[in-house]
């Protein structure tokens, strides 16, 4: 009988487990160009969802104002916009001011200018210094609305 001589000290080796700095290095660019992909689109889809908030409440405004119109648009564009907010509207205060320009018994024309960031918002690859909206409808600029 042969006795075979098993040395169990050393039976399990020991690994030395992490990553290496090339590894590391792999997943910082991958982070990286991602990173330089998805910010851009993210600041573009917040100014796109912001304008389109203001055109929603510039739409509420007009709603408003044509629904209490009786003999003046003047008398009841006071108690709508005020101090360049909205008493009813969403937008934030910080990212659109709210006004009446052109304002007559017969005439208005609702204005929103961007205020801060939201001044790099483009539409169709132009900036816009205001959008605006007129009683008979009239939209501009007409690449935003």
């Amino acid at each position: 009988m042969e006795m075979i001589l098993i040395n169990k000290c050393n039976s399990k080796r020991n690994h030395t487990r992490g990553m290496t700095l090339v590894e590391l290095m792999v997943v910082i660019a991958v982070i990286g160009i991602l990173s330089a992909i998805a910010y851009p689109t993210y600041t573009h889809h917040i100014l796109k969802t912001n304008r389109i908030a203001v055109l929603a409440d510039i739409a509420k405004i007009q709603l408003e104002i044509e629904e209490k119109y009786i003999n003046s648009y003047s008398s009841i564009a006071s108690s709508i916009v005020s101090g360049g907010t909205c008493s009813f509207c969403s937008t934030q205060l910080d990212k659109y001011t709210l006004s009446f320009e052109d304002l007559t018994a017969t005439t208005y024309t609702i204005k929103a200018v961007p205020k801060n960031e939201q001044r790099n918002d483009t539409c169709a690859s132009n900036t816009y210094n205001e959008i605006t909206l007129n009683q008979f409808n009239v939209a501009s600029p007409n690449e935003c609305w």
